[in-house]
């Protein structure tokens, strides 16, 4: 029974370990894409406005920037919060200034947009 027990330890305390490994992988795998994927939506605007392109450097960017927003806004945490409390007054005027056909608005701008209306 003795041996049991141990043995049970051992093995819960294995699992827990490579739970734990396989968490921090997986969290800096994620942090590594979210950064690759901003990184290759800049860039490409850039080149896109270095090009002269303004008008699709400027809708790629607006696609990234509300795209981030978006994710912002239903995350939870100090960050997100201190992010939505800053830039929801100038968002909301960018958008009722430039982003004004409904016509045009990705499904990204839509959900956007309800998030918006449940700020104050």
């Amino acid at each position: 029974m003795k041996r049991f027990a141990i043995y049970s330890l051992i093995f819960t305390l294995g699992c827990g370990t490579c739970g734990y490994i396989g968490y921090r992988v997986g969290s800096e795998e994620a942090r590594t894409s979210s950064r690759a994927a901003s990184f290759i939506a800049a860039f490409d605007t850039l080149e896109r406005l270095r090009a002269g392109d303004a008008v699709d450097g400027i809708r790629r960017l607006e696609n990234h920037c509300f795209s981030s927003a978006v994710a912002l806004f239903e995350a939870s945490g100090p960050n997100a919060a201190f992010i939505e409390k800053s830039f929801t007054p100038s968002l909301t005027t960018y958008r009722h200034t430039f982003r004004t056909n409904r016509a045009d608005w990705t499904p990204i701008e839509e959900r956007l947009e309800v998030l918006l209306a449940k700020r104050p």
